[in-house]
């Protein structure tokens, strides 16, 4: 149903169908919640038998044994993922020596290579290039008198 305001129409329920809306939704709820298999029933609440043998309930003593078992799972699962990362841990370290190595055996080849490079190349600067040019070249002598 529509109605006329201020800010314009509104829709509205109207009265008979707001309260069929509210009779129906709690007759809805108390279907489920009681026995007729609703919400009780699953949550505990009924009384019925079980369906088959895996549906019954558990005592302490069995609650037990099923939390020992899942902790040594657990432990097992630890000590695995122990074991795996140090392996892996040992594989890196294998990894990062032989680089080490590696790495030195280059080092010593460039200082050798240096070093052969360094006997043979001479380095000569022509004596033209020099200015002025040395007096044990020209042939002159500069003697200079102090006054």
């Amino acid at each position: 149903m529509k109605i006329k305001t201020s800010e314009g129409e509104q829709n509205v329920t109207s009265q008979s169908q707001g309260t069929i809306n509210t009779v129906l939704a709690a007759i809805g709820a108390a279907g489920a919640l009681t026995m007729g298999g609703g919400l009780l029933g699953q949550l505990g609440g009924g009384n019925r038998p079980p369906q088959n043998d895996g549906d019954r309930p558990v005592t302490r003593y069995e609650m037990s044994l099923f939390q020992q078992i899942n902790d040594e799972k657990t432990k097992n699962a630890l000590l695995e993922a122990k074991g795996y990362t140090d392996k892996t841990n040992l594989d890196i370290q294998k990894q990062f020596g032989m680089q080490n190595a590696w790495n030195a055996m280059q080092q010593q080849n460039i200082a050798t290579i240096q070093q052969q490079l360094g006997d043979i190349t001479k380095f000569v600067v022509p004596i033209a290039s020099i200015d002025p040019v040395p007096a044990t070249q020209s042939g002159s002598t500069n003697t200079q008198s102090n006054g």
